[in-house]
């Protein structure tokens, strides 16, 4: 019987080719784009898999208090992996890795000079944790010397053109120090898949020499090291947690008893991290989950388009199931044999759909910071998912359909009194309904996710961006205080240089960390604020008004080492009266006191996702990571070159690493501009989708009027008016569309506007364009079968059955 189900579905499809070829192509491209969004969905929850104890490894975080709210570390103090595998047992092993702030790695090779940002220090026993495969050398002892490094296969190859590099010798500037490592091993690149990626891993032991101060390792006070445990295999690490309680009131500074440490399980890193100072930019679990449903509503207009045509063309298969039941078919031989042709269109669109993936993908790579890679052999979980959607989508898509064409009753269906009956008609429209809703429900988040990227990037911020440039001076020559005051003078006789500062971190971009507590800003308690510290020159270099007070200046004694500014939001949420003159201290060791000189009004440290904080800015009159050049020339290459002519009188192994912010602000927002990109994309064919739905609803609503419209004719009705009267049916379906879409629209839009502390209004704009849009394309889809039938000679219409 299978193979005469298979044999009539086949002849059924090739019979009707044009309503064949909407199906399988609308299924083809609903399929596609779940193939795509499965593909992404894989790579990210796989993150870290390819570990092979994955399930036993944790990272030590903390949660610490910070105006008023817990404040995430991904990284925690040196002696926390001591004390661990000291004092609790069940941690089986710990490694730390470390890399310091704002600083790459300058690696000389000969007269060669290369800058690797993925230089981090390493523990031996980073190798006992982590699945890392060693091509060359030993892991048991290849980071267990002074001055040893395990370097990639790309690095081996980049710098000596093979991998029997074990013994050879690079030389390694960091801290404006010159280091000679050995290399002891090569292993494989670090998968794409992983939440840090390395390229040399260095002795871990080499770091402390490297340190700003003695104490930057050994004290609890900085959270500067991320640390990973092993735990035996089934272990509970909620019994290790409860525990930690003990350590941080046994080690901890009083100030720091409110801290808690917290486990993260190595796979749940990437999508669930986004704590402060991770490796590097983590994902978040919540576009996985967006989306994975915008495919799965453009798979659900596609499967809505194959059951709308197959119970509109339920009339030309009524006589078939009518003499099938005469004859002794069952009603359930005939759900088969219509599930079996919606099972052979849906295995016919899934081939089509791996083609359509192939090109689909490579744009993804080029237009999105998502990048996918087809390899169905190399994962059994994607070709499972791959057949289990090919089943799903012809079960769903074919069910109603067979029930609907199996329940015909044979004597209605051989006297043709069925055509009368319009049964099916209501349940065509809803689903007609649903489909366009769900185009207008991604069409207004498009409207709405450009709306809000707009407003970021011209709300005004409160500090200077444009033609913002940032030096990374960590590790240079110009961390020498005199070197930097004469590079800074040498720059500002440069005609297009119009101020120069220097700085902790990027204005704009956040907190990296909050480790430092400003002691007494009031009486009663002590507070770890969000801080930032900088040189003379960083409010006129970015343009900060004052609101009180004066800046800091060379001209005052207080001003030579420590002296603070605070911000309106700091002065208000602490009722700090007065504030001029108040002296508060940075640190919990030896707290380096200084006077409040000023107040700052409040600007966007941070991205707007995030309300204004109180804030400090403390006066620093040492080396910091970043020196900003505020510019004002329309030939930025021109002016570059004269920098970096600057540079080089001061650096010679390093090259200049610089950014500009508002190019570095952009980026802050890359889920967003990404997360706009993809719905754009999947609109797109959302839209394709339903044009061609809609099209084979027009082709077959004129074939059921072909008729009417011939008398319509002969009695004087022009085409206009024919036109308008086939037309019309589809645009009632379009407003009713639209008043199903715009709720549901609205509160989706205001929940995804809600991770925004500075957020636009929704505006009715967006739902009027979309709905107008929408109507538009029905229009444009159905008038093509609309005019075709308005001009058709009546004398052929009247002559049709």
């Amino acid at each position: 019987m299978f193979k005469n189900y298979l044999k009539i579905a086949g002849r059924n499809i090739w019979k009707n080719k044009a309503y064949s070829f909407i199906n399988i192509a609308g299924l083809a491209i609903g399929m596609a784009c779940c193939m795509l969004i499965l593909l992404y969905v894989l790579k990210e929850v796989g993150y870290d898999d390819h570990h092979r104890d994955a399930d036993q490894i944790y990272r030590v975080a903390i949660w610490k208090d910070a105006t008023g709210q817990k404040q995430g570390q991904a990284s925690v103090s040196y002696l926390t992996a001591e004390v661990l595998l000291l004092e609790y047992p069940q941690v089986q092993q710990a490694a730390r890795i470390f890399r310091f702030n704002n600083e790459d790695a300058a690696v000389q090779i000969d007269d060669r000079r290369f800058i690797e940002p993925r230089f981090f220090f390493a523990d031996a026993s980073l190798f006992d944790i982590f699945t890392i495969p060693f091509l060359r050398g030993d892991p048991a002892t290849a980071l267990s010397q002074p001055n040893s490094v395990v370097v990639t296969e790309e690095i081996a190859r980049k710098y000596f053109n093979t991998l029997e590099v074990l013994g050879e010798t690079v030389t390694v500037n960091l801290r404006g120090r010159n280091i000679d490592y050995k290399i002891t091993g090569v292993v494989s690149n670090a998968p794409e898949a992983s939440h840090f990626k390395y390229d040399l891993l260095a002795w871990f032991q080499h770091a402390e020499t490297l340190a700003p101060d003695p104490d930057f390792f050994r004290s609890w006070f900085g959270y500067q090291i991320w640390t990973y445990i092993k735990l035996p295999k089934g272990y509970d690490p909620r019994e290790l947690e409860a525990g930690l309680v003990q350590l941080v009131k046994k080690y901890f500074p009083s100030t720091r008893q409110s801290s808690r440490l917290f486990l993260q399980r190595l796979r749940d890193i990437h999508l669930s991290g986004n704590l402060e100072n991770e490796c590097e930019p983590n994902n978040d679990i919540q576009y996985i989950y967006i989306f994975s449903a915008i495919a799965v509503l453009v798979l659900i207009i596609a499967c809505i388009n194959f059951m709308n045509l197959s119970t509109a063309r339920s009339l030309n298969r009524a006589r078939e199931v009518g003499l099938r039941k005469v004859v002794g078919a069952q009603r359930v031989q005939l759900i088969k044999q219509f599930l079996v042709e919606s099972l052979l269109v849906s295995f016919l669109a899934v081939t089509l759909a791996l083609a359509m993936v192939e090109g689909l993908a490579a744009i993804f790579n080029k237009l999105s910071i998502i990048q996918l890679r087809v390899s169905y052999f190399e994962n059994s979980l994607l070709l499972l998912g791959l057949l289990a959607l090919t089943v799903a989508v012809g079960v769903i898509s074919g069910l109603y359909p067979a029930i609907f064409l199996s329940a015909f009753q044979p004597v209605r269906t051989l006297k043709k009194s069925f055509a009368k009956s319009g049964l099916g008609a209501n349940m065509r429209k809803t689903l007609v309904v649903a489909q366009m809703a769900i185009t207008v429900i991604l069409l207004v988040a498009i409207v709405t996710i450009a709306q809000q990227l707009e407003y970021i990037r011209k709300k005004k911020l409160g500090f200077e961006k444009e033609q913002m440039l940032l030096i990374k001076a960590t590790g240079t020559a110009l961390t020498d205080k005199q070197n930097y005051e004469t590079f800074k003078s040498q720059l500002l006789q440069l005609p297009e240089v119009m101020s120069v500062t220097k700085n902790a971190w990027v204005t704009g971009e956040g907190f990296p960390i909050r480790s430092i507590y400003f002691n007494a800003i009031n009486d009663e308690e002590k507070i770890a604020l969000p801080f930032n510290f900088v040189g003379h020159d960083y409010t006129k270099t970015y343009g900060l008004e004052l609101a009180a007070g004066r800046d800091f200046s060379k001209e005052f004694a207080t001003d030579t080492s420590f002296a603070y500014l605070v911000n309106e939001a700091a002065v208000r949420q602490y009722g700090i009266e007065p504030v001029l003159g108040r002296v508060i201290a940075s640190g919990d060791r030896n707290p380096v006191r200084g006077p409040i000189v000023g107040v700052v009004k409040d600007f966007h440290f941070a991205p707007l996702h995030e309300s204004i904080e109180p804030m400090v800015i403390g006066l620093f009159d040492l080396g910091l990571p970043l020196i900003s050049v505020r510019l004002n020339t329309a030939t930025l290459s021109n002016s570059l070159a004269q920098i970096e002519s600057v540079w080089r009188q001061f650096e010679k192994i390093r090259p200049m690493d610089f950014f500009f912010l508002d190019n570095r602000l952009d980026s802050v927002y890359k889920f967003e501009t990404q997360l706009g990109k993809i719905v754009a994309y999947f609109t797109t064919l959302a839209i394709l989708i339903a044009c061609l739905g809609l099209f084979g609803m027009a082709l077959f609503a004129a074939e059921q009027r072909t008729k009417e419209i011939g008398i319509r004719k002969v009695l004087g009705a022009s085409v206009p008016n024919i036109f308008m009267s086939f037309s019309f049916d589809f645009i009632k379906l379009m407003m009713v569309a639209n008043l199903v879409a715009w709720p549901i629209a609205f509160v989706i839009m205001r929940r995804w506007l809600n991770d925004f502390a500075y957020r636009i209004d929704i505006s009715a704009a967006a739902f009027l364009f979309a709905g107008a849009i929408a109507i538009g394309i029905a229009i444009l889809t159905v008038s093509y079968q609309a005019i075709k039938s308005a001009i058709a000679n009546p004398v052929e219409a009247l002559r049709y059955e």
